[in-house]
């Protein structure tokens, strides 16, 4: 069995879902998660006898597309470990089954009502490629492996800003601010 983080790759539907910029949303994928692409890349490397997603949003607005890039690479037996509460059997070498438990219904992304008009962004202390360990940069597969031909978007690796920076919030709403 193996077990991954994943995210979905398409991020304008995770910024518009998440209410964050679109830039936002591609940074963090791009250099803290594993793309659904990546996901099945891997998945097809090792050839396990069920791949199991999780550390994810687990909302209907992202299930289909996240196990399209999966499947792009990847056939075999795939599940989502969300929301939690998923239990896998394995017995033997050639027998898996999973479930869900019984739980309410909720959406597990809630999106962010801000009420101030403006976003305030302060610059990183730090770029992932100045705190990566070198193993772990030396193993890392190239994203051009996994995104399909002629849909690699362009990656965002450093987050831009370089100083504070503040931007006009087209999400304002009425509920309460969040910083």
């Amino acid at each position: 069995m193996l077990l991954s983080e994943v995210q979905t790759a398409t991020v304008s539907l995770s910024a518009q879902v998440l209410g964050m910029p679109a830039a936002m949303a591609a940074c963090t994928v791009d250099t803290s998660h594993t793309p659904g692409y990546g996901l099945g890349y891997i998945c097809k490397e090792a050839q396990p006898k069920v791949c199991m997603a999780t550390h994810y949003s687990y909302d209907d607005i992202f299930n289909n597309e996240t196990v399209a890039e999966v499947r792009h690479h990847y056939k075999g037996a795939f599940a989502f470990g969300a929301p939690d509460l998923v239990t896998f059997n394995i017995h033997g070498n050639d027998k898996v089954w999973w479930r869900e438990a019984v739980a309410g219904d909720s959406s597990q992304t809630p999106k962010p009502v801000y009420k101030s008009k403006i976003i305030k962004f302060p610059a990183p202390q730090h770029q992932l490629y100045d705190v990566i360990n070198d193993t772990v940069e030396a193993n890392e597969i190239p994203p051009e492996k996994w995104y399909p031909k002629g849909h690699m978007p362009e990656l965002i690796r450093e987050w831009p800003l370089t100083q504070d920076d503040e931007i006009p919030n087209t999400f304002a709403g009425p509920a309460k601010e969040v910083e």
